[in-house]
């Protein structure tokens, strides 16, 4: 639970926008990534968006999902650690915004 915004943190990062801190453009950066709008992006453009995550040092399991492009949140669930930490994302993107009805098949090229 963050202190200071009363919410969990795994809400804070994959569910509310402006929540990150990455946003000087003059200091040196070892991480990927911009103001933690990628994983947010995802959310806001899917009709379902999961993440599960577990903490060793929390000793904790996560779970929250969001619908409607993050419109609707679902109450987090924690539960108790019960396997190795890990982080999973599912989603089901919004293919109407797209102007899709399906998810095009990508040839990977073998390297």
């Amino acid at each position: 639970m963050h202190k200071e915004q009363n919410m969990y943190v795994p809400t804070m990062i994959f569910g509310h926008l402006l929540t990150s801190s990455n946003f000087e453009d003059d200091d040196k950066k070892v991480t990927g990534g911009r103001n933690g709008f990628g994983a947010k992006l995802c959310n806001v453009f899917s009709t379902k968006f999961t993440l599960e995550t577990a903490n060793k040092e929390s000793k904790k399991e996560f779970k929250q999902s969001w619908s409607k492009n993050m419109s609707k949140a679902d109450d987090p669930k924690i539960k108790p650690l019960e396997q190795k930490e890990f982080t999973r994302i599912t989603y089901k993107p919004d293919l109407e915004k797209f102007n899709m009805q399906s998810i095009d098949k990508v040839k990977i090229p073998k390297y």
